[in-house]
C-alpha cells in the first residue's frame, strides 16, 4: 500500500491544543500498521473511544470518547492513484449541536456536527504520541502521581461557571466534565476519595438530611 502524499497542514487555533492533520497521522502511523490505512483507521477508532486514548478534535474542540463510540467513525479511503486518506463520517442521522461546555469555557462536541460545520477534524498530538504502538510502556514501578491541585482547580472553575453537577459519575457527572480537560484521569476510586469528602461537606453546610453542619473552629 503506497504511503499517503503530504498536503499543506492547516494551522491549529492560536489558543487550541497542538494537533495533527489526518495526513500527518497517516504519515506516522502507516509504517506501524503494515502500510495499511484501513488498519490505521481501525486502531484510531478503538483508541478515540477510550478515556485515556487518542483525542479527536473538531476545529480544535475535543470530542468526548462516548460520542466517538456512538456517533462517528474514522474511515479510510484509497483513491485510484493509491493515495490514502482518512475522514470522519456520522453514524445514523447527522446532528448540528455543539451544546456542551468544558471547564475552561470552551465548546465541546456534545453531538456530532454536520461535516459542513466542522472545518477541520484533527488529532491531538500529545495523546497520539502517548498511544502510538511504538510508544514507551510502563512495565512496572510507581504509578503516576495524581495531580489533585489540577483536579480541584478544574472542578472549582466548572462549578463556579455552571453549578455543581447532580452526580459525580456517569453522563453529565463531574468526572465526565473533568475528563474533557484532563486527559490522564485517575481511577474512579481515587476520584471518589478526593471528591466524596467535598460532597459530604457541601451537604452538611446546606443542612441536608443525614448530615449535620460542622461548627466553625474558634
Amino acid at each position: 500500500m503506497a504511503k499517503v502524499e503530504g498536503r499543506i497542514a492547516k494551522n491549529p487555533p492560536a489558543d487550541g491544543p497542538d494537533d495533527l492533520t489526518f495526513d500527518e497521522v497517516l504519515e506516522q502511523a502507516l509504517p506501524l500498521h503494515d502500510d495499511d490505512p484501513f488498519k490505521v483507521a481501525t486502531w484510531l477508532n478503538s483508541s478515540i473511544q477510550k478515556k485515556e486514548g487518542i483525542r479527536l478534535l473538531a476545529d480544535g474542540i475535543p470530542v468526548l470518547p462516548h460520542r466517538c463510540a456512538t456517533e462517528l467513525r474514522i474511515v479510510a479511503k484509497v483513491a485510484g492513484d493509491a493515495r490514502a486518506t482518512l475522514e470522519v463520517v456520522a453514524l445514523g442521522r447527522e446532528l448540528d449541536l455543539y451544546g456542551a461546555i468544558d471547564t475552561m469555557g470552551n465548546r465541546l462536541i456534545g453531538a456530532l456536527a454536520r461535516k459542513a460545520t466542522v472545518k477541520a477534524w484533527t488529532i491531538e498530538r500529545e495523546s497520539f504520541e502517548a498511544n502510538r504502538p511504538d510508544a514507551p510502556r510502563n512495565l512496572g514501578g510507581a504509578q503516576r502521581t495524581v495531580d489533585r491541585e489540577r483536579l480541584l482547580t478544574e472542578a472549582l472553575i466548572y462549578t463556579v461557571a455552571h453549578g455543581w453537577p447532580d452526580q459525580l459519575k456517569g453522563e453529565g457527572g463531574l468526572f465526565e466534565k473533568l475528563a474533557a480537560t484532563i486527559r490522564n484521569m485517575p481511577t474512579d476510586s481515587t476520584l471518589y476519595d478526593i471528591f466524596s469528602p467535598i460532597v459530604n461537606r457541601i451537604k452538611a453546610e446546606r443542612g441536608e438530611p443525614g448530615k449535620k453542619p460542622k461548627k466553625p473552629a474558634r
